[in-house]
């Protein structure tokens, strides 16, 4: 078989190697002034830098979203990834760069099939995220005015993807901060209620038993316990919070549980005789024991109101701050070479195929071949 395939080789050579030459000829002056060429533009987007969580969670101990969506590592760079693959992002390229003119009047679903297609987005092992966007000219797209529109229309596109990521990353700090702040501010109103009862109260009985104060050995003890008390209190609300946002059986929540457990023990000392370090308030004179318990009561409450209060209005900052949320290493630029058509690979390729085919066309013809098959 080999000597037959030489055999048809050298006997029509010049044939084939003319005859593919002519093809490939063909092929390169399409490919060069026919078929479309390509532009990819690409941006480079650092990765969220590690912050601690900020909001009710970060404040008691918890995560947020705000950790979720600006939080470090590859992680959250893959997240940012999804985002912009997102319909959403989509959507929002589409409200700011008329598509119409390139893409074909489609609905936003297959819009966003059509973006996805020539949209890239790669995210490296440190992090960092490439995001490139490829826009192909028209057919006889060679001349400089075609190149040059799509080169700037890629980049465009590009630029606006990666705006999109920022706008969709504000609009969910920013709802995530409002609902906080919601949540917050009902907790502060009915602490701030109670707040006022309990000094009201407190202050009755010092008027009615002319108790003004308590010795500093058992106030230091009420201080104490009303410190871990306001604890209790705030992971109780951190736990409310939580159970809003997330499983049952999430990590945070369960973190949360054994946090308040933990606390609970360590308040249930304080109402025993077994601690050394204080006097136990069960030991105390009867008046004293009813002054401690409103004294404690008005500590508590304070404690958590602070907190609530400063939490509160870090929220509010949140909700109403409007900075980036992304840092940007590399934005686009219109791209000077094109990404698309590949001509010395096109033509290797197409060399070669065009060479087989010619070849397998003289090979059946052979004489020596239909015997040899015979």
């Amino acid at each position: 078989m080999i000597k037959v395939i030489f055999s048809v080789l050298l006997k029509n050579y010049i044939k084939i190697f003319s005859l593919s030459a002519v093809a490939l000829l063909i092929y390169t002056l399409a490919l060069y002034f026919v078929y479309p060429v390509s532009f990819t533009a690409v941006s480079t987007v650092l990765p969220p830098e590690q912050q601690k969580s900020q909001g009710l969670a970060g404040l008691l101990g918890g995560q947020d979203l705000g950790s979720l969506l600006g939080g470090g590592g590859s992680g959250s760079s893959q997240l940012y990834a999804e985002i912009l693959k997102s319909r959403a992002a989509s959507e929002y390229v589409a409200n700011h760069i008329e598509l119409k003119g390139y893409y074909g009047d489609y609905p936003m679903v297959e819009l966003h099939s059509k973006l996805l297609r020539d949209l890239e987005v790669e995210v490296s092992k440190e992090g960092i995220i490439k995001v490139g966007f490829t826009i192909e000219t028209g057919h006889f797209g060679r001349n400089d005015a075609d190149k040059k529109a799509a080169a700037g229309f890629a980049a465009k596109l590009t630029n606006t993807f990666v705006m999109a990521l920022d706008s969709i990353n504000r609009f969910k700090l920013h709802n995530k901060a409002k609902l906080t702040r919601e949540f917050i501010e009902s907790r502060l109103t009915q602490t701030k209620t109670d707040l006022d009862s309990a000094e009201q109260e407190l202050a009755k009985f010092q008027q009615q038993n002319k108790a003004i104060s308590l010795p500093e050995q058992l106030k230091a003890a009420i201080d104490a316990a009303a410190k871990v008390k306001s604890d209790i209190i705030a992971t109780q609300i951190e736990l409310e919070y939580l159970l809003k946002t997330m499983n049952d059986d999430a990590p945070e929540v369960q973190a949360a549980r054994m946090k308040l457990n933990s606390l609970q023990k360590e308040y249930n000392k304080f109402q025993s005789n077994s601690d050394e370090l204080f006097i136990g308030f069960k030991d105390a004179p009867e008046l004293g024991v009813k002054l401690s318990n409103y004294y404690r009561e008005v500590k508590v409450l304070s404690e958590v109101y602070l907190l609530l209060q400063q939490q509160y209005f870090k929220e509010l900052i949140q909700e109403q701050k409007d900075i980036p949320t992304i840092e940007i290493l590399d934005s686009a630029v219109p791209p000077i070479r094109t990404s698309a058509p590949k001509m010395v690979q096109s033509m290797l390729t197409a060399g070669i195929l065009f060479f087989i085919l010619t070849f397998l066309y003289y090979f059946k013809k052979e004489d020596e071949v239909k015997k040899y098959l015979a």
